[in-house]
């Protein structure tokens, strides 16, 4: 069952992927639009892992008597810090493949201009 629900769900996101394909005319535009796609899904399991983390702290806040309660949620902190970790990690990749194979960033910005306005 649950290998069908994984199957339609890789589907439907491959399916996006052709259709944002079909509208890019370049690679580099091919290369943006599925790392945009990537970029969306990594930052819909930043939600998750986040979410991870803050359910093992109040969990841990609500196990004070109980050890096995607080192993459990001290684990859930764990396992939430590294999601956070490695999808940090994925989004550097991602920036460092866009920034060494096309020259273009996410996340541009324009240090001259900053330079100047503190007088430097």
């Amino acid at each position: 069952m649950q290998l069908l629900k994984l199957s339609k769900t890789l589907l439907i996101l491959f399916s996006l992927n052709v259709c944002l394909v079909a509208n890019a005319a370049t690679i580099k535009g091919i290369f943006e639009r599925g790392t945009d796609l990537v970029v969306l899904f990594i930052e819909i399991l930043f939600v998750l892992a986040i979410a991870v983390f803050l359910w093992g702290i109040v969990k841990f806040i609500s196990s004070a008597g109980n050890p096995e309660k607080r192993k459990e949620s001290k684990n859930l902190i764990i396992y939430g810090l590294i999601g956070l970790f490695v999808l940090f990690s994925f989004l550097g990749i991602i920036e460092i493949l866009k920034n060494t194979v096309f020259g273009s960033s996410s996340y541009q910005s324009d240090w001259g201009a900053i330079n100047k306005e503190i007088g430097l």
